[in-house]
């Protein structure tokens, strides 16, 4: 009984064992996200606050921009590649290189559509923020060492569920 009772134990740390150095391994394409589908690393703990800029991935955040929100367009199952950095859309051509990410050409016109129609100052720059069941309600702008940070904010109350992923992308003119 001891040898029964010794060898289960052992073999049930073991497996305990494994799972939680498996647990820090990620397959391509299937990154963890909180509700936002952002990268729970980026996120800011509190939608009042603006992100840790100690967590950022693709340059520390260096100072606040002034920026403003020109869109946020969403669209389930439209695909594309979520980013911590703004990618410049100013010019038709940068435009049409950002939006040939989605699978969906409609997805494609709106976010086409609310870049050449807004009324804004300064520059346009673009990111997919996030891929989730959850659109965030806004976004938070940094400059880092390697371009602008985009972070969304926290959803108030996420879903636990959703039958489909939507894409977030947000539009923000800087000045």
């Amino acid at each position: 009984m001891r040898r029964t009772l010794g060898s289960s134990l052992a073999l049930v740390l073991s497996t305990v064992l494994l799972l939680a150095g498996c647990a820090g391994e990620q397959v391509p394409g299937l990154q963890p996200t909180d509700s936002t589908g952002s990268d729970p690393a980026t996120s800011p703990a509190d939608p009042t606050e603006g992100p840790d800029s100690g967590s950022q991935t693709d340059g520390d955040a260096e100072e606040p921009v002034d920026y403003e929100v020109v869109s946020l367009p969403s669209e389930t199952a439209a695909g594309g590649t979520v980013s911590p950095m703004l990618t410049p859309v100013g010019t038709p051509d940068e435009l049409d290189t950002f939006v040939s990410q989605f699978r969906l050409d409609s997805f494609a016109d709106e976010v086409r559509n609310d870049a050449t129609s807004a009324s804004y100052e300064g520059d346009l720059w673009a990111a997919v923020v996030s891929i989730g069941c959850d659109v965030s309600p806004g976004v938070f702008v940094e400059e880092g060492e390697a371009g602008y940070l985009v972070t969304p904010e926290k959803v108030a109350k996420p879903l636990q569920e959703c039958l489909a992923p939507v894409t977030t992308v947000a539009l923000v003119a800087i000045s």
